[in-house]
């Protein structure tokens, strides 16, 4: 059967953008996604293939015994098996690398068997695919089905469920010859299967494929057994990715990469045990190295370090901490959860400048270290930043947060960062953002973050009483903000709503509300303030020209969150009953009509959310009933009448 040569551009745009699109979301639908010109074939043929393809895939997948609990994973995973199944040119046959997978020091314990069953004859347009698309195949597949061991797989399964086979995207090698050459000639994939498997020949086999490429080395969890570790120490020098976390084995892998040179490595990720936190380590050189996350001081000399993450490293002193960041000017992300205390002696320390710095993340014990450290540290003023409350301490000091305010103050001034946003994270503590419009922050510093696409800063208060933060910040951003989304509950004490929070943000001029937030409308009125002088009449928020209001709850996740902690979640029946909030907008129109008589009317309402209620509410998170009555919103479009009044409810 003749090839017909694709364009590049369809190769490029069409072909691999489908493939990766497909396994990203756990989908195999080839070869529906690969262009009919690329086979020889007519459009009848080609659908008919397709669907034959598809209905045998599906067979099989319906008749593969799958874990309950796990059926989502591994049907999103069994991309090779699937494809394996219904694009082979004829009878499986047994993969000379399984009787490799056994233990190192053991025989096999049982001969590999293949499945039964009929089997599909050979596939013509498997056949006729360019090499090239076949790579990108190999890699689409590689991303959702590494190669596992079968021990680790069988110990999440019973006696009575079938262990999905070990070899993941290395089935793929056996299609046919073609498929097996392509295969064997992609060294990168095989440089990511160094340590999988304890076999000394499997180890042997998948390293002469690796060719020269750099190794992936991923020792986490169960992976992390003492023959791993010892397989991998011995080809350090051709690593360029090591990665370990222990569960029961303890390598001393700081001890084994102390004082070498490491010419390839990019990454590094240790865990350390107990026995190493009182060793004095000899520098790792490391010239290549970009990321590095550590738990204890390791010193490294690594001039390209980009993204450096000191989690949790009790030993390291504050001075010893000033003098391991000076060294990495290259810096672009910095987390540190555990800053040392400072005694006073380092206020003559040098500062340490770090100007390419877009992203710091400190989540300390007390804002006093984070502050100290802040002082010390010379960075743009357009650097986010992530500051949160670190373990051992639920709140803080108003004089604490006055403290950290001021060591950032520069950066909270930045003009792109006229956003004040007061939200919920996971655990329902709140959090104070304040951000550009258009590149969102996460609400808790745990995310992996693109450095690139977020402008701002989040500060997590946790425990500490809301007042006492926000009032240093809105003294220093109340001029530059124009937008508040205010999103949290307990904002029932209207004095200090008006003279605290509101008071110093006179350019806000849209006005983000929700029904966790329904408190706030009180304050939003003409509030008279008396005072030895007499009493005078003071306006909130008098530059507001717009408002959108969720009569409910926002049912999406606030920036960067995840529904952690939502088993402990308490959903109820909603009776639409005030104690839940409903009917809360009905004090809305009152508040309007006193702003409109003091001078400053609204020019823009809109409400948005779900058109009704859902039937039940998350008591936990404060949820509000989202319905509201017909009179309610006849008495919103008499007072906006002059203005403009959507409703976009779904």
């Amino acid at each position: 059967m003749a090839r017909i040569e694709p364009e590049a551009s369809d190769f490029q745009m069409t072909t691999v953008n489908a493939l990766r699109l497909n396994a990203s979301h756990g989908l195999w639908q080839y070869p529906f996604s690969l262009p009919p010109g690329l086979y020889n074939n007519s459009k009848k043929d080609y659908t008919a293939e397709a669907d034959s393809l598809e209905s045998e895939s599906d067979r099989r997948m319906r008749h593969t015994r799958w874990p309950r609990a796990r059926l989502h994973t591994n049907r999103s995973r069994a991309l090779a098996y699937r494809f394996f199944n219904s694009c082979q040119e004829g009878r499986k046959r047994v993969d000379p690398v399984l009787p490799l997978l056994c233990h190192h020091d053991k025989r096999p314990k049982r001969a590999y068997t293949t499945e039964s069953g009929s089997m599909n004859p050979p596939n013509p347009q498997t056949l006729c695919l360019l090499d090239d698309i076949l790579r990108e195949i190999y890699f689409a597949v590689a991303e959702q089905e590494p190669p596992h061991t079968p021990e680790v797989i069988r110990r999440y399964l019973s006696d009575t469920q079938t262990p999905r086979p070990p070899l993941g995207w290395i089935r793929l090698t056996h299609l046919s010859r073609q498929w097996r050459e392509v295969g064997i000639d992609t060294p990168t994939l095989w440089a990511r299967a160094v340590c999988i498997y304890e076999s000394d020949d499997a180890v042997n086999t998948i390293r002469q494929r690796a060719r020269g490429c750099p190794y992936t080395i991923q020792l986490e969890r169960d992976y992390a057994t003492k023959r791993r570790c010892e397989m991998a120490t011995q080809f350090l020098d051709r690593v360029a990715h090591l990665s370990y976390t222990r569960k029961f084995y303890k390598w001393h892998w700081a001890a084994k990469i102390s004082g070498k040179e490491l010419p390839l490595l990019r990454s590094l990720n240790l865990e350390s045990t107990d026995e190493d936190a009182d060793i004095v380590f000899e520098p790792l050189v490391a010239p290549d190295l970009r990321m590095c996350a550590l738990d204890l001081d390791l010193p490294l000399i690594a001039p390209n370090l980009l993204h450096l993450s000191y989690i949790g490293t009790p030993k390291m002193t504050f001075p010893t901490l000033l003098a391991r960041l000076a060294t990495f000017t290259n810096l672009v992300q910095l987390t540190i959860t555990s800053v040392p205390d400072a005694d006073g002696r380092e206020s003559s320390s040098d500062p340490v400048h770090l100007p390419f710095l877009r992203y710091l993340n400190f989540s300390s014990t007390t804002y006093t270290r984070d502050a100290d450290l802040l002082r010390h540290l010379r960075f743009p003023v357009s650097t986010s930043m992530f500051l949160g409350a670190g373990y051992g301490r639920d709140s803080f000091s108003q004089d604490e947060c006055q403290y950290l305010v001021d060591s950032i103050t520069a950066q909270l001034r930045h003009p792109s960062r006229n956003t004040l946003r007061i939200v919920p994270d996971p655990a329902c503590h709140h959090c104070i953002q304040i951000l550009a419009p258009d590149k969102p922050m996460p609400v808790y510093g745990v995310a992996p973050i693109d450095v690139y696409a977020v402008d701002g800063i989040t500060i997590e208060p946790k425990g500490t009483p809301l007042y006492d933060m926000l009032g240093p910040i809105t003294a220093i951003v109340g001029a530059n903000i124009t937008t508040l989304v205010i999103q949290i509950s307990h904002l029932d004490n209207t004095y200090r709503l008006a003279t605290v929070l509101l008071a110093p943000l006179r350019n806000v001029t849209e006005l983000h509300l929700s029904g966790r937030s329904s408190g706030i409308l009180p304050a939003l009125a003409p509030l008279r303030v008396h005072s030895p002088a007499g009493s005078s009449l003071t306006m909130a928020l008098p530059s507001l020209k717009t408002l959108i209001v969720n009569p409910g709850d926002d049912l999406k996740l606030c920036d960067g969150e995840v529904p952690w902690m939502h088993h402990w979640d308490t959903i109820i029946e909603c009776r639409h009953e005030p104690e839940i909030g409903a009917g809360w907008l009905d004090h809305l129109p009152p508040v309007l009509l006193e702003r409109a008589q003091a001078g400053s009317p609204l020019m823009r309402l809109v409400i948005v959310g779900s058109s009704d209620c859902q039937g039940i509410v998350n008591k936990s998170k404060r949820e509000t009933c989202a319905r509201v009555d017909g009179s309610t919103l006849v008495a919103l479009r008499e007072c906006m009448r002059d203005a403009v009044f959507v409703d976009e409810r779904a």
